[in-house]
C-alpha cells in the first residue's frame, strides 16, 4: 500500500515548510518555527537545541550547555553534539526539500571527537539552493529515493571545532513510501 501525499502530518509539515521559508531574518517566525519543532521532535526538547538563525547557504542551530547535555566530566555529551549535528542537518534539508512532498530518514550518523565543550555549542550546516538543486532535486526527478551526505560543523563558543559529523540522509517521495500495517508486523 502507498502512503499519500496528504499523508497523516501533512498539516504540520506545509506548517514547518512555511516557518522555514518566513524565519529567515524574522526572530518572530524563527521563535514559532523552534516552538513547532519542539512539538514535532520531542526527542530533542529536554536538550534545547533550537534554530539560531537561516540564511542562503545554511542553518544554525544552538546547543545549550545545561545539567540536560552534560557528561560526568561536565562537557557537553557526545550524543548531545551528534544530536545537534543530525538536527541542524536536517533542517538544511528540510528547508529547501520540503517534508510535504519528501520523507526524510538518517540513514548513518558518524562523529569524530577533538575538544570537550564546555559552554554552548553551534551547529552549522551549510546547505546552499545550488547544491540542493544538484545533488537533490534533479535526481529526485528520475528516481524515487536517494541520499545524500552532509558535514555540519560543532563549534564551541570561540570557534574551535568540537567535533566532526557525517550525516547521511535518505530522502524519498511520500508517494514510494510503503504503509506498513499491523498485519505486516511480526511478533516475536
Amino acid at each position: 500500500m502507498i502512503v499519500p501525499a496528504e499523508s497523516k502530518g501533512s498539516l504540520q509539515n506545509q506548517l514547518l515548510d512555511y516557518l522555514l521559508g518566513k524565519a529567515q531574518g524574522s526572530p518572530l517566525h524563527t521563535c514559532f518555527l523552534n516552538l513547532l519543532l519542539a512539538k514535532l521532535i520531542p526527542f530533542n526538547k529536554p536538550h534545547g537545541i533550537r534554530v539560531q538563525s537561516l540564511t542562503d547557504s545554511g542553518v544554525e542551530t544552538l546547543l545549550p550547555y545545561r545539567q540536560q547535555n552534560v557528561n560526568h566530566l561536565q562537557g557537553l555529551h557526545a550524543c548531545a553534539l551528534v544530536t545537534a549535528a543530525e538536527f541542524a542537518s536536517g533542517i538544511a534539508l528540510v528547508r529547501w526539500v520540503g517534508l510535504s512532498r519528501y520523507r526524510l530518514l538518517m540513514r548513518e550518523l558518524s562523529a569524530v571527537y577533538h575538544k570537550q565543550g564546555r559552554a554552548d555549542a553551534r551547529a552549522i550546516c551549510e546547505c546552499s539552493v545550488s547544491w540542493i538543486n544538484e545533488y537533490v532535486l534533479t535526481p529526485l526527478q528520475s528516481q524515487e529515493e536517494i541520499e545524500v551526505v552532509l558535514t555540519p560543523k560543532l563549534l564551541a563558543a570561540d570557534g574551535t571545532p568540537l567535533c566532526d559529523v557525517t550525516v547521511k540522509w535518505q530522502i524519498k517521495h511520500w508517494v514510494a513510501v510503503k504503509k506498513v500495517s499491523n498485519m505486516d508486523r511480526v511478533e516475536c
